[in-house]
């Protein structure tokens, strides 16, 4: 590979914008987990609970600078969700848990990620927007809701991650936060 590649592979990163989690909604999504694993799948580690308002996939410190730039003309985000709906994706074998409803502001800054991520050189997912927390992979079938639910979260802004794999698997690291 010449030597270019190489520095244009190592200069990008794997990034997506998120809500993330508040230690006391982090703790109780982080409860919830065993249970679920033991009926279903792997449990994602608590550390890497969040919502994605948009995955960004592979960046280049361009692409990231005209992102962050993005973000910061967006107005604060003040959002409450009730997170009370127990999800499963067969095809990727995911349990995940969401809001039945959420407020029209989240469809609004998914959408605006996907506007900025267009003006930024990059391609936005042309799915349905659904937000969710992942909370297993390799499930097997959707496992039965907890008694737990719903579990109300007032999130408060929003963080740029990154995504890294490692020898002992995935995990995300915040770069920045917008509160």
């Amino acid at each position: 590979m010449p030597s270019s590649s190489r520095a244009a592979k190592t200069s990008s990163q794997r990034l997506f914008f998120a809500l993330w989690p508040d230690p006391v909604v982090r703790a109780r999504l982080a409860a919830l987990l065993p249970g679920l694993a033991a009926q279903t799948g792997q449990a994602v580690a608590a550390d890497n609970l969040h919502l994605t308002l948009a995955f960004l996939g592979n960046v280049s410190p361009a692409q990231r600078q005209c992102m962050e730039a993005w973000a910061g003309r967006l107005g604060p985000v003040a959002l409450t969700l009730s997170l009370d709906r127990l999800g499963y994706w067969p095809g990727p074998r995911v349990a995940w848990l969401g809001p039945s409803r959420w407020p029209e502001a989240l469809d609004a800054l998914a959408q605006a990620f996907a506007e900025g991520m267009r003006d930024c050189g990059l391609r936005p997912d042309h799915r349905r927007y659904t937000p969710h927390l992942t909370l297993l992979r390799k499930a097997r079938v959707l496992p039965e809701a907890p008694a737990e639910l719903p579990i109300s979260w007032q999130a408060q802004g929003f963080v740029l991650c990154e995504s890294r794999a490692g020898e002992a698997g995935v995990s995300y690291r915040v770069l920045r936060r917008w509160e």
